[in-house]
């Protein structure tokens, strides 16, 4: 089998469930809740709007394609909470907006949309994201299993909607309070930490010695994710990503999938559409998890190295060459997002300049983005979608969270 993908939207693989599990995690709420991770937040959220607001002021366009986006995402959410990848178009009555995605994704791409609502900062009880975020929770915990983990393990790759999964989860903790997403967020970590290689990372199959960099920047998101809520990551897990990404970045700043130099999956039937010297996806998401875990460019010379690779493959709106890539303009923006200065100022206008001429404007499609990168076929619209919005709101300046934020409430 050719390499398996960056993202968690492979195609359907008929392989029988996984025979080994974790240890079944109880589902009832935590009693206590551990002091908030002092690494660079990786939600940010603050009050509802305000981080947009602030855009607006001097990116009016990127906050208007924002809140379009979020906007279409909460028209095509189902009445149980679910997005459904290749049913969301039930949603669009006689004009249908196409891109449908794999149905085996639902837990992944509804990760992602809550992702991208919950970043748009807390949801009080007048919000409109509020309704849809706290039934995507509720639709969550229903595909929990009693081990912790989110939807079954019938595909090879069932761990990046997993960790998709445990990621929203934890945002929705930080924009809703609820404690039902904070206990399914707790259960969800515990599953994630006990499918990690214990002198490695993460992969697809629980502890087998096999480990890559995307499942890895996904697994280290929601942990760190955690950590903002309040439930501590285990030590050393972060100890072992920052293992992980020295072992496969090169002295060029270059990180690889599996090894170093090694370049971004890609599936058999889309390798020659979407070549993967187009980006720079791996280490971008290497950067985006240093920086998370408060390392710079001052304290390690790699990290301007990368930084320079990535503006060297900078976002282009270019569907016809392969070159969209909404993962990779993602993991980008937010690796540059902490990194500041000249360099993120110069990556946020490539990207805009790509990313907004993207954005549907027409009929039941207003407000997306086609699914035309290397995992569209298998993400569709809601993936687009939701990964266009959120690479957006990277542009939000970077506030720490306060003491008084991670205190429990």
């Amino acid at each position: 089998m050719h390499s398996l993908p960056t993202i968690a939207f492979a195609a359907f693989v008929a392989a029988p469930p996984l025979v080994a599990q974790a240890p079944s995690i109880r589902k009832d709420p935590p009693q206590e809740r551990a002091p908030a991770s002092p690494v660079k937040p990786v939600l940010a959220l603050g009050d509802a709007g305000m981080a947009r607001a602030a855009l607006a002021r001097t990116k009016p366009k990127a906050a208007a394609a924002i809140l379009l986006g979020v906007e279409w995402l909460v028209a095509h959410q189902n009445k149980d909470g679910r997005w459904d990848s290749d049913g969301f178009v039930a949603h669009d009555g006689d004009s249908p907006s196409g891109g449908p995605g794999n149905p085996t994704q639902d837990v992944a791409v509804t990760g992602l949309a809550v992702l991208a609502l919950a970043r748009e900062g807390r949801a009080p009880a007048d919000d409109p994201r509020r309704e849809p975020l706290l039934r995507a929770v509720h639709w969550l915990v229903e595909q929990q299993e009693d081990n912790g983990r989110l939807g079954p393990a019938t595909v090879h790759d069932f761990v990046y909607g997993h960790a998709i999964g445990a990621f929203a989860l934890c945002a929705a903790v930080a924009a809703t309070d609820s404690d039902e997403a904070r206990g399914a967020a707790q259960n969800a970590l515990a599953h994630l930490e006990a499918h990690r290689n214990p002198f490695g990372v993460w992969r697809y199959q629980p502890r087998d010695n096999d480990n890559d960099s995307s499942v890895t920047t996904w697994a280290t998101m929601a942990l760190l994710a955690g950590a903002e809520v309040g439930i501590a990551p285990p030590a050393r897990a972060l100890q072992q990503v920052a293992t992980w990404f020295d072992l496969v970045t090169d002295e060029g700043g270059r990180a690889g999938y599996t090894k170093r130099g090694e370049a971004s999956s890609r599936q058999v039937r889309t390798a020659g559409q979407f070549p993967p010297d187009r980006g720079e996806a791996m280490t971008a998401a290497a950067l985006w998890c240093r920086s998370a875990l408060g390392q710079n460019a001052t304290g390690n010379p790699v990290i301007a190295a990368g930084a320079k690779l990535l503006l060297g493959k900078p976002p282009r709106w270019d569907p016809a060459s392969g070159d969209v890539d909404y993962c990779y303009w993602l993991f980008g923006t937010e690796a540059m997002r902490r990194l500041g200065g000249a360099d993120r100022d110069a990556w946020n206008d490539e990207l805009l300049a790509a990313i907004l001429p993207g954005q549907r404007t027409d009929a039941t499609a207003a407000g997306s983005w086609d699914p035309v990168d290397p995992w569209g076929g298998d993400g569709g619209r809601l993936y687009s979608t939701a990964l266009a919005v959120m690479a957006l709101q990277g542009l939000y300046a970077l506030n720490d969270t306060s003491k008084a934020d991670a205190e429990p409430r």
